[in-house]
């Protein structure tokens, strides 16, 4: 039978390169365990394997304990000179400088979002409650707390001034108004209030966040754009280094919607 010079070409490749994963750089295929491990060495240098739960029932029982800076002081902080604010969770834990773990940033309501089992519903509300107050702007939600000392919330990207602080726009995280983190904010106070079970509590709920929400809208609509900014600068003011259609923006608060047309339809 004659060999069809596609073929020949084919087998050409596969002498000379492998496989086609191999020529991609892809590693071939291997079937999935059925229960997998994370293997990693403890600090004594002994091999320790974790099965996927196994991790999942220490993230649950340890969770709340390092994160969570609880509103009455409590002896097992290890730095309680360090906190700002109390009732919040932590934006890190065992930082270089470990003043960094007590800063108010919005990064903790993704965790929320993601997984409200972690934490109890009541006291996750309240750490969402100071964010939505602290740092929620018109569109976007400060990415730093405002009475943290290293708070600049203007970005410039064209800044070439002495001032390292905010040269060549390095305060990029230290406050200026980022669009997509806005989307697991309220997606955390939708999910953690559903957890409630507290009708009346969740329909307040559903209405701040549409209220939010309608600003994003009144920007969809007014935009040259059409879109949602990568970020805004203080209270909203314009960015002129900001990607003004910015996918993950957008794409962020679209699963708010999502999220909110499940909950009204029960």
């Amino acid at each position: 039978m004659a060999i069809s010079q596609n073929q020949t070409a084919s087998r050409q490749l596969k002498r000379a390169f492998g496989p086609p994963s191999r020529r991609l750089g892809m590693r071939p295929w291997r079937r999935v365990p059925a229960n997998p491990r994370i293997t990693h060495l403890s600090t004594m240098g002994n091999e320790i394997n974790w099965t996927f739960s196994f991790w999942a029932q220490q993230l649950n029982a340890n969770f709340t304990r390092c994160f969570h800076v609880p509103t009455s002081p409590s002896a097992t902080e290890k730095h309680p000179e360090f906190i700002n604010r109390r009732g919040i969770y932590k934006d890190s834990v065992g930082a270089t400088d470990a003043w960094r773990d007590y800063q108010l940033r919005c990064n903790f309501p993704i965790a929320l979002a993601v997984a409200p089992e972690l934490v109890d519903p009541k006291e996750g509300l309240e750490a969402l409650a100071q964010a939505e107050e602290l740092l929620l702007g018109p569109l976007g939600i400060k990415t730093l707390d405002p009475s943290d000392w290293t708070y600049r919330p203007n970005y410039d990207n064209s800044n070439d001034s002495s001032d390292p602080s905010v040269a060549r726009g390095f305060n990029y995280h230290q406050g200026p108004e980022w669009v997509w983190p806005v989307g697991f904010l309220l997606r955390a106070q939708l999910a953690l209030s559903s957890r409630l079970q507290q009708p009346d509590q969740l329909r307040q709920m559903v209405s701040r966040i549409k209220s939010h929400l309608s600003q994003h809208f009144t920007h969809l609509v007014t935009d040259e754009w059409r879109s949602l900014p990568e970020l805004t600068n203080h209270a909203g003011a314009k960015c002129w280094d900001s990607n003004p259609a910015q996918s993950w923006s957008t794409g962020c608060i679209l699963e708010v919607l999502w999220q909110l047309e499940r909950v009204e339809q029960g």
